[in-house]
């Protein structure tokens, strides 16, 4: 064995066996299985059997990225229509790259002409070959036969097909994890063998007394199996993914943090931002100029901004009147807005720096200027019930400060979504994510105890507990080992 513990993994793949075993996915396997039906009468009518073979594999493909997607935001039950993980856009990519690495690692056989589409004499032509050649080409399907789980896994992983190239990607997926790796063929061959063999007996048993109830059981039996066999790997994979790739995308170096998060609503409010606090230069040039069909963009956004913040410091109201007049103007600009709701703020004008924070917040998310959305909510902290951010803006800002090393605020915006729903698995893993920093940090493990406790105080229910217990007590582990040093 590779380590002498559990890992993640290990500690709640009986609880993904345990929770797929519902009736949610004998509804799961009726809808999939009518989808299918449905799918390959009508290309059969359509007189396009072949076509209809890939249709059947592009459908079972969504209906496991459905499954490991929703696993990987640390859904345990649910149907195949649950959102849980994301939006069907998100599954379609998923299914995209599956597809896509499937197709990659299965051509080989239908240049040599074993498919489902192939004359039975191509499909016998492995007596005929040398016995070395046999040898590869049946390991080569045997591999083929386990491929799809390691292909599932990378897939939800990836974020675009560029990851597929990436030595690094499949490292952190799989170094280390084999015995992890090896419990997902187990739990998901042992369980659906197990199933079977329990189901025999009674449908044989069935079938001595009318066949009619035979198969009507056969029928039930099919379809939990079939809706089983999608939920319970797809949901092992995504699992194995989330517990492999972090809690918020991977780790971020940060610096040390000067003030340190106590994970609650009511957390001191952040000190207020300076005018200057945010530069401007890696700012202006993707801002500036992008074409729109109203007021013309402003060329000089970054000119214009500093012009005013020297005239602030000797004649607030002109400086903030100089950037109201540019804002009249031109079209709505991040970095305009930014600076008014920061001259506002620091002049004292409370009122009107929660309208200008309300104005720029949706202009800096549409323009994918996340780190003046983020210092416009630090400055703003005190009133932060005013600006009506919804949780996926939240989200936004709180990665946004994770990403900056600000690790303090990212909690608290994370507890802020949290506090609202306390089964938020993105909000949950966030603050996991900043946990697991903070514990790699020198003198920092202390506040990563508090992080993890939490979340183990507020969010009892959230399926993520043993991911949160674990992390704990690693923690903890770690805070003692630094004390006593």
């Amino acid at each position: 064995m590779e380590h002498d513990h559990l890992t993640e993994f290990s500690g709640v793949i009986g609880r993904v066996v345990r929770e797929t075993f519902s009736w949610k996915t004998l509804f799961s396997g009726v809808a999939l299985g009518f989808i299918l039906v449905v799918t390959t009468v009508v290309l059969a009518i359509a007189k396009a059997p072949n076509v209809g073979i890939f249709v059947g594999q592009i459908i079972m493909a969504a209906a496991l990225a459905r499954f490991a997607v929703n696993g990987l935001f640390g859904e345990w039950d649910g149907t195949l229509f649950s959102s849980a993980g994301g939006s069907w856009a998100q599954v379609g990519a998923v299914t995209g790259r599956y597809l896509f690495l499937t197709f990659a690692w299965l051509v080989p056989l239908y240049f040599l002409g074993l498919n489902t589409m192939s004359d039975p004499q191509m499909m016998m032509m492995g007596p005929a070959m040398g016995g070395r050649v046999a040898f590869a080409l049946a390991s080569y399907m045997m591999l083929s036969a386990l491929s799809p789980p390691i292909i599932l896994i990378a897939a939800v992983s990836a974020t675009d097909f560029g990851d597929f190239l990436s030595v690094a990607h499949w490292r952190r997926l799989f170094a280390g994890r084999s015995s992890d790796l090896f419990m997902v063929y187990a739990a998901y061959a042992g369980a659906l063998g197990m199933a079977c063999l329990i189901a025999f007996p009674i449908l044989m048993g069935a079938f001595a007394m009318a066949w009619q109830l035979a198969l009507l059981l056969g029928a039930v039996a099919g379809a939990f199996l079939f809706g089983w066999m999608a939920s319970l790997l797809g949901r092992l994979c995504g699992f194995f993914a989330f517990g492999d790739r972090g809690f918020a995308g991977g780790r971020s170096e940060t610096p040390g943090l000067s003030s340190q998060p106590d994970a609650r609503h009511d957390h001191h409010a952040p000190a207020p931002a300076s005018p200057a606090a945010v530069p401007l230069s890696s700012m202006a040039t993707p801002l500036d100029g992008e074409p729109t069909g109203g007021p013309p963009m402003l060329p000089d956004s970054a000119d214009r901004v500093q012009n005013a913040r020297k005239k602030f410091e000797t004649d607030p109201d002109a400086a903030i009147a100089s950037l109201e007049q540019v804002h009249e103007e031109y079209a709505p600009h991040p970095q305009i807005l930014h600076a008014l709701v920061l001259m506002c703020h620091q002049a004292e004008r409370k009122e009107e720096a929660v309208t200008w924070a309300k104005a720029a917040l949706p202009v800096c998310f549409n323009r994918g200027a996340l780190p003046l959305a983020a210092e416009i909510l630090k400055t703003m902290w005190k009133f932060r019930e005013a600006l009506d951010l919804s949780d996926d803006q939240k989200l936004k800002i709180a990665t946004s400060f994770s990403n900056s090393g600000e690790l303090a605020y990212a909690a608290n915006v994370y507890a802020l979504v949290i506090q609202a729903d306390r089964n938020h698995a993105r909000a949950i893993k966030g603050v996991m994510h900043v946990a697991e920093t903070l514990a790699g940090e020198d003198g920092r493990a202390a506040d990563a105890v508090k992080l993890y406790s939490y979340l183990a105080k507020s969010c009892p229910e959230t399926p993520l507990m043993e991911y949160i217990q674990d992390g704990l007590a690693k923690a903890r582990k770690t805070a003692a080992v630094a004390k006593a040093s």
